[in-house]
C-alpha cells in the first residue's frame, strides 16, 4: 500500500480515511500557495518512512510547481513487494 499526497484543500475519500492516516503536511516552497497532506498506511506508519517522503514530496512539489495536481501516490521503495 502506497503513501499517498493530497492537497489540502481537497477532501479525502471515506476510503483514504478507512485506509490511511494523515502524518503531516508539506508545502510547495516555490509557489508558497499549495500545500499536501501525506497520508500513509495505517499498517506503516514508520517515523523513519514517513520523513523520507515527506522529504521525497518537498523536492518533486518544486518540480511540479505550478502544475500541482489535486492528489497523487507516492513512488515505493526499491525491492518493496507489489500491493
Amino acid at each position: 500500500m502506497q503513501f499517498l499526497a493530497i492537497r489540502s484543500d481537497r477532501q479525502p475519500t471515506p476510503d483514504i480515511w478507512r485506509s490511511h492516516v494523515h502524518k503531516q503536511n508539506v508545502g510547495c516552497a516555490k509557489c508558497n500557495r499549495v500545500i499536501y497532506q501525506l497520508w500513509a498506511p495505517i499498517l506503516n506508519p514508520d517515523d523513519a518512512l514517513v520523513r523520507e517522503k515527506a522529504d521525497w514530496l518537498e523536492k518533486n512539489l518544486l518540480e511540479d510547481c505550478p502544475e500541482h495536481p489535486d492528489w497523487f501516490h507516492l513512488p515505493e521503495p526499491e525491492g518493496a513487494p507489489a500491493a
